[in-house]
């Protein structure tokens, strides 16, 4: 049935035919796609896990560090910070086990991640709470110590050495409070020692005075409590030290599970990717054995069918060939249309002489705009040269803000120096009695000054780092911009070179244009001779005649072949007719 049909049917159907073929390569390249970007997807969700997870450690770094009284603003906000990163991981986290991509597997250590970060969440309140006990603690033994100072000035006589003890212990705790050291702990213990031992001694010399024996019960109860406080202070500290520990196992446990994660994605989205590849490629390799297949097919049915058909029509056309040869030399329509042709001739001269003048213009034209193509050629070299000088300018500029950035940091690190030893300076004044306290004073304020250098040198090596980032970020546009002067400086050196091509082809143009206007005059002639030998045709028209009549036969046949058999018949019906009217 297919063999038998007509030439339109077969190649309306080999049209059909590829139009599903890559349709079903489009869904195929579809379907595959979708699952590689799903993939991707989830890759990057994972990222985002590990990058906020990366930002809760960042902000209880900073909560760790910024215990100092001074700037506990600073730790209220790192706190909050890091609160927040925590339940912004574990919407995270939430969303991506929710997820319709994620398999069984990548569910139980997302579900790993999940508990980790609960834990870590849970041990870090456990953190703050112990945090504020600590500044409570710390600010009782503040008071305390205050109130003891008071009692013992009360106790007026044989006091140095018990305010000497005093001074001593109140220093050291307030360094302990800073610097929460097993050390300076232990400094703090026989200080404690100490301090009582100088109680003790000064209370069985003034316990036969009502009044002094009620000052010393008093400095007794404030020293006990001042111990005791410490004591919670020291516990608080411990605890930390476990918190601190159990948050890094938690935050390990937390990146090696998003690592994991991680690895399976990227596993998964290069097989996903080699799938889709292989599905695809395989489908267009079907489709086109298919297409190939049907094409030799069809081409052999049509083919066969049209070479027999030409092969007639040849035998046949050898015998009009040499009819036609004397009816084109000398047929009577050929004569009287010799006339026209030769009016046409003219007119045909006088076009081509205008656009002969026309041509020449254009070249005048084209190489006016060769010499603006080369100005602007030359000019765009120029402005290339001042972007490159401008990236290094740039590039040198962000040089050296990173090496102030790195002056400012080792100013940061002696202010940091300078506030310990100006620490250590106090101590040593505290010990010292009365004979150190101008010194005291004095360190108190080089402790003073070596934090607001911290401070400032902080806040300059900030708007350093935002100088680097603009400076970076600029440099960058001024690649890009270099990039696009350099596209437009192809193009225009592409159009040059189209421009010069246009001018050598006007000039070739204009020399053809006055070869056409001589082959235009021996055109003229010929016409003149045609006109002469028109008379020749009538011998030959009979003989054309019954040629016709074959051809038109072998026509028909064709015709019918390409589902065209009216139109065949209609010029058979013609055949006679022309017959008729030549006779």
């Amino acid at each position: 049935m297919f063999r038998n049909a007509t030439l339109g049917k077969k190649i309306g159907f080999g049209f059909a035919m590829m139009s599903i073929l890559t349709i079903i390569v489009g869904l195929a390249g579809y379907f595959g796609l979708t699952r590689v970007l799903g993939e991707v997807e989830f890759y990057k969700n994972t990222n985002m896990i590990e990058s906020t997870i990366a930002s809760v450690k960042e902000n209880t770094d900073q909560y760790f560090l910024h215990n100092y009284d001074e700037v506990r603003k600073e730790q209220e906000a790192a706190r909050r910070q890091a609160f927040a990163r925590i339940e912004e991981g574990e919407k995270l986290i939430n969303e991506l086990i929710n997820s319709s991509t994620v398999g069984e597997s990548e569910r139980e250590k997302i579900a790993d991640a999940m508990r980790e970060l609960a834990a870590y969440k849970n041990v870090f309140t456990k953190y703050v709470a112990s945090e504020v006990k600590k500044i409570e603690a710390a600010r009782k033994a503040r008071n305390i110590s205050s109130d003891l100072t008071k009692q013992i000035i009360k106790g007026d006589l044989w006091v140095d050495e018990m305010s000497a003890a005093n001074q001593i212990l109140t220093a050291d705790s307030i360094t302990y409070f800073n610097r929460p050291l097993e050390s300076v702990w232990q400094k703090v213990t026989a200080d404690l020692g100490k301090s009582k031992k100088a109680v003790d001694y000064w209370y069985k010399r003034v316990e036969n005075s009502d009044e002094l024996r009620a000052i010393g019960n008093a400095m007794k109860g404030l020293r006990k409590d001042f111990e005791s406080t410490l004591s919670q202070y020291h516990t608080e500290v411990l605890n930390q030290k476990k918190y601190q520990v159990l948050m890094d196992k938690h935050k390990e446990n937390i990146v090696n599970a998003c690592a994991a994660l991680g690895r399976t994605s990227a596993e998964k989205l290069q097989k996903q990717a080699r799938s889709s590849l292989i599905w695809i490629f395989s489908v267009i390799a079907a489709a086109l054995l298919i297409a190939v297949l049907y094409s030799v097919i069809t081409t052999r049915g049509i083919v066969g069918g049209i070479m027999k058909v030409i092969e007639d029509l040849s035998d046949a056309s050898e015998q009009v060939t040499a009819a036609s040869g004397q009816v084109s030399s000398a047929s009577q329509s050929l004569a009287e249309g010799t006339a026209e042709q030769a009016s046409s001739i003219g007119e045909t001269s006088a076009s081509l002489e205008e656009m002969s003048a026309m041509t020449k213009q254009n070249a005048d034209n084209a190489s006016q705009a060769d010499h603006l193509s080369n100005e602007s050629l030359a000019n765009l070299k120029n402005a290339n040269a001042s972007m490159k000088a401008l990236i290094q300018s740039m590039e040198e500029t962000s040089t050296a803000s990173g090496n102030v950035a790195k002056i400012i940091k080792t100013i940061d690190e002696i202010a940091f120096q300078t506030n310990l030893l100006a620490l250590n300076a106090a101590v040593e004044a505290a010990r010292a009695g009365e004979a150190g306290a101008g010194f005291s004073v004095v360190a108190d304020e080089v402790r003073n000054l070596a934090l607001r250098s911290a401070e400032a040198s902080g806040n300059t090596q900030e708007l350093i780092k935002d100088i680097i980032q603009k400076i970076e970020a600029e440099s960058g546009l001024v690649k890009e911009t270099d990039e696009r002067y350099r596209d437009v400086f192809l193009s225009v050196d592409k159009v040059a070179g189209l421009v010069k091509e246009i001018s050598a082809a006007s000039s070739e143009q204009a020399q053809g244009i006055e070869q056409v206007n001589k082959a235009v005059a021996e055109m003229d002639k010929v016409t003149q001779q045609n006109a002469a030998n028109a008379e020749e045709s009538a011998s030959a028209s009979e003989e054309l005649n019954a040629q016709a009549e074959q051809m038109i036969g072998i026509v028909k046949d064709l015709s019918a072949l390409v589902g065209g058999s009216s139109k065949g018949s209609g010029i058979g019906d013609q055949g006679p007719g022309i017959t008729g009217d030549q006779k």
